[in-house]
């Protein structure tokens, strides 16, 4: 949810600080507020992430805050609009008589 305020940034009710750890990982869940010089502090931002490791979780947070943030700019930036694209790559089903998706079985003929 995105709301204006005062720039507080809460991830499954805790602190993004607090919730993310790592640098790296806060630094990519604050790239969309980065694109606009503006943005920083006049966003309330709550976030519900499940699933996946912490990496993973900032980045669909990312995503999600740049999508709504695309809403409150008149003219789409176009860093705001590349944050907003998710990835359409999914995994290959697994295909009947193999250990997965194209690894077979080892065929032996004596």
């Amino acid at each position: 949810m995105l709301r204006r305020g005062s720039g507080t940034i809460r991830v499954n009710g805790q602190p993004y600080d607090a919730y993310f750890q790592d640098l790296a990982v806060r630094a990519h869940l604050l790239k969309p507020l980065l694109a606009l010089p503006y943005a920083h502090n006049k966003f309330d931002i709550k976030v519900l992430v499940t699933k996946g490791g912490a990496p993973a979780q900032a980045q669909a947070a990312s995503t999600a805050i740049a999508k709504a943030m695309l809403f409150y700019v008149k003219r789409g930036n176009k860093v705001l609009r590349s944050l907003a694209i998710t990835d359409p790559r999914v995994r290959e089903r697994m295909k009947p008589g193999r250990r997965g998706a194209k690894a077979g079985y080892t065929w032996v003929k004596r």
